[in-house]
């Protein structure tokens, strides 16, 4: 008996060592496959730590600025239409550039700036640029066009000005010395149409500038920021290009359609009429065809908005028929292509019709 228990217990330890040794192989392949894991892991997490690296270090200067700096050291050509200062349509789909890396000041002094105080003020304005001051580099830039400068020296500065004008103008931020913006108190009982009148502005311009999507969601005691307006438009008709002005201070530009042969816009003094702007679209009759387009009608032809000018000069006043409005054909834009009126994209003249009020906006029409 005890013979038969010995064997029993050799069997027994034989099966041990076996069911041993099979757990430790297990084991060893837990942990090379532990390892495995544990390597592609930490490769990943290299690889995203190299993605998120960035790529180049920050300017010390506005970056919204130093692209558009950057352009002024390029040619000082006077010829050619100027379409470097007006917005082009948002589905344009223009590649973004890459900024220049933005010159040195004495760089400023550029050839093609053919007046000493001109290009003493462009050089003061950088400087202000530099130091944050971008209220004194605006107002310098603006005497600037009111100088004898070429349109090229021109067109850079509106350029530059046009920038600026997303930080004082289009942003919710007030600067100090800022004679055209100031905090605004809501009192009880007051709405932004109310509010704007008041400003000879628009109420959907205060709206975007402080970032509130519905009109109810002013409240009493809030502080807003308000522009003091009114704002106004020169036209320069064969260059097919309009300037917009808060007040006498230069803002931003937009590239036009205007009248073709036989319907040339007529230059001269206008204002916005009253009661001449339009969110939908009017019912228009085609004098050529006799054909009656309403809202509705797919090929309507005016696109968004309308903005009827009435004329104050001798040469306008009995003119009548003319507006600003879009357009369903963006290539008819920096064209003679209309009866009279004034095309802009879709997309710019909802941003003027946000900016010019009825009778106080006024509508200066050049022929260079």
């Amino acid at each position: 008996m005890a013979r038969r228990r010995f064997k029993s217990h050799k069997k027994e330890s034989r099966y041990g060592h076996s069911r041993s040794r099979s757990n430790n192989s297990r084991k060893l392949l837990f942990f090379a496959l532990a390892v495995i894991i544990v390597g592609i892991i930490g490769i990943q997490m290299m690889g995203n730590d190299e993605v998120e690296e960035p790529t180049s270090t920050q300017n010390t200067t506005d970056p919204i600025i130093d692209d558009i700096i950057s352009e002024i050291n390029e040619g000082t050509s006077d010829s050619g239409p100027d379409t470097d200062t007006a917005n082009e349509p948002e589905d344009s789909g223009e590649p973004e550039v890459s900024p220049n890396p933005t010159p040195a000041v004495e760089d400023i002094a550029f050839a093609g700036v053919d007046n000493a105080e001109a290009e003493k003020l462009m050089i003061e304005a950088k400087k202000d640029i530099d130091a944050g001051k971008i209220i004194a580099a605006r107002d310098k830039l603006n005497s600037v066009l009111e100088l004898k400068i070429s349109s090229g020296t021109q067109r850079r500065i509106k350029a530059m000005m046009a920038a600026l004008s997303e930080r004082w103008l289009f942003s919710r931020e007030i600067y100090p010395d800022d004679k055209l913006c100031e905090t605004y108190l809501v009192q009880s009982g007051e709405v932004f149409e109310s509010i704007g009148r008041k400003y000879k502005v628009p109420y959907e311009l205060l709206m975007r500038i402080n970032n509130i999507k519905l009109a109810k969601l002013l409240r009493r005691d809030e502080n807003i920021k308000v522009v003091k307006g009114p704002f106004n438009v020169v036209v320069h008709r064969d260059s097919f290009t309009m300037d917009i002005y808060l007040q006498r201070t230069y803002v931003r530009s937009y590239n036009i359609g205007t009248g073709r042969a036989g319907h040339e816009t007529p230059i001269g003094k206008w204002q916005v009429r009253s009661g001449g702007k339009l969110k939908d679209k009017p019912d228009w009759t085609d004098p050529d065809t006799g054909i009656v387009y309403t809202k509705l009608s797919p090929d309507y032809p005016l696109g968004e908005r309308w903005i009827a000018i009435e004329g104050l000069d001798e040469k306008t006043k009995l003119r009548t028929g003319f507006a600003f409005h879009g357009t369903k054909d963006p290539e008819s834009i920096r064209k003679r292509s209309s009866r009279g009126c004034i095309r802009l994209y879709n997309g710019d003249v909802v941003e003027l019709y946000n900016m010019l009020v009825s009778t106080h906006s006024k509508v200066n029409i050049l022929a260079d």
